[in-house]
């Protein structure tokens, strides 16, 4: 679900205001304010803070899988209907800990829709996240256009002066 490409939280500098609901109850889960980002390896969506909706289990576990080997987290629950929804990381190594005690949500157990928009249509499955690393390079292509659109308008602008300096000599 949460195919959230250029939807997940802002286009340019305006927020998306959006809700991320239980797949298997439909309670709200979370929102875009508190998104954080995504981590497309282990296909979760990071949030700072979660909705009341959400219970984080008192025991600790230790992850045995390959991608998050060793890293001591929490289950996250759904009040809901009890589904096991994502994991909160409470010891992780250096190279995870941009996941420590963020609220990693599954993305097969989240489903999202933007608020405002007319049809409150919920976004397609099929469309991979965006990641932190994918969210830079965008960044960085933003920042390569907007110098190249500065210099063509130096350029125009320097055009229009020599044009209207040939109008006032006629």
């Amino acid at each position: 679900m949460v195919g959230m490409a250029e939807e997940l939280s802002t286009v340019g500098s305006e927020h998306i205001p959006m809700v991320f609901l239980c797949t298997g109850c439909g309670i709200v889960l979370a929102d875009s304010c508190g998104l954080v980002g995504n981590e497309l390896q282990d296909e979760v969506v990071l949030f700072s803070v979660v909705s009341s909706n959400v219970s984080v289990a008192t025991e600790q576990k230790l992850s045995k899988t390959s991608s998050d080997f060793g890293c001591l987290f929490e289950e996250l629950t759904c009040n809901g209907c009890s589904k096991t929804i994502g994991r909160i990381y409470r010891c992780t190594p250096k190279v995870l800990d941009f996941k420590r005690d963020l609220f990693c949500l599954d993305i097969d157990s989240i489903e999202s829709y933007i608020l405002g928009s007319t049809k409150q249509q919920i976004i397609s499955e099929k469309e991979d996240p965006i990641s932190l690393e994918s969210r830079a390079a965008l960044e960085e292509e933003l920042e390569k256009t907007k110098t190249v659109l500065s210099v063509l308008e130096t350029n125009l602008l320097a055009i229009e002066a020599k044009l209207s300096s040939f109008e006032t000599k006629s």
